[in-house]
């Protein structure tokens, strides 16, 4: 039963991860027009 709780986690958590990834590269994109 562990383990499904466990993968039931990690898809729950995969939204969140991509909009962190997402928030990341927007600010390092933000960061580069700064420096030009």
């Amino acid at each position: 039963m562990k383990p499904k709780r466990t993968k039931c986690c990690i898809e729950s958590y995969q939204p969140l991860l991509g909009v962190i990834t997402h928030f990341c590269t927007g600010c390092f994109i933000f960061q580069l027009f700064l420096q030009l």
